[in-house]
């Protein structure tokens, strides 16, 4: 497969990226909840957590890439 078009809840998110990167899927489109920009910190804590994982999830997959 090459693409993941995915609007399910953010909390789903991570499973999605360790799918994809298990199965080497090229391209994912994560869309996500505007709960991140809360002004309220606790309803975006949870949220910035996700998204730092995933995003070190990619990272972790990218620099495996390029060597």
């Amino acid at each position: 497969m090459d693409v993941i078009f995915h609007i399910v809840n953010i909390r789903k998110s991570i499973n999605i990226i360790n799918a994809t990167i298990k199965n080497n899927v090229k391209w994912v489109i994560l869309v996500h909840t505007t709960g991140i920009y809360s002004k309220y910190k606790s309803a975006s804590k949870e949220y910035i957590d996700i998204e730092n994982k995933i995003s070190n999830l990619i990272k972790i997959k990218i620099s495996k890439l390029q060597y």
